[in-house]
């Protein structure tokens, strides 16, 4: 089995107790070399970017680089959106009323939009919307497109 470079979206909260808190290695079960997940939520912040001496080497040395990315360039951004609504639901059905405006507040003040258009939108993405964000944008790449881009420089992709 070819030796696998997945980036993949790891909660955070998962990752906290972990030694190597964004690089995790999957091994065993029948592998004959181990594969790496490395997960970052898209993030541009410079601390996720510290990798060197850890991601760089494992992607040097991987036989393929996997990303998970969205290609505004082959119109998977109008499939991304589909999949994030909600149908046959809205969001203030699903939430009660304080919850519901609590929800709306924070949507106009975060992304400065009305809640109506997060009203059909599954809650998960809302959040995902709200903390990109809020996040972090030092270094205007994301860990994702930096580790794509390179693969494609050494063809691994």
């Amino acid at each position: 089995m070819k030796n696998l470079f997945l980036l993949l979206i790891i909660s955070s909260v998962c990752a906290v107790s972990q030694e190597n808190t964004l690089l995790w290695e999957v091994k065993g079960n029948g592998l004959t070399k181990s594969s790496y997940l490395y997960g970052t939520y898209h993030s541009q912040d410079y601390r996720a970017h510290q990798f060197a001496d850890s991601v760089l080497p494992k992607l040097l040395k991987a036989d393929i680089v996997v990303t998970e990315n969205v290609d505004f360039e082959n119109n998977s951004n109008k499939k991304m959106f589909e999949f994030a609504l909600m149908k046959g639901k809205k969001l203030e059905n699903i939430l009660n009323k304080s919850d519901y405006d609590f929800v709306k507040e924070k949507v106009f003040e975060i992304m400065g939009t009305s809640g109506f258009f997060f009203n059909n939108m599954k809650p998960i993405f809302t959040m995902i919307m709200a903390g990109q964000l809020t996040a972090r944008k030092e270094m205007g790449i994301t860990v994702d497109e930096f580790i794509k881009n390179t693969a494609k420089k050494i063809r691994k992709n």
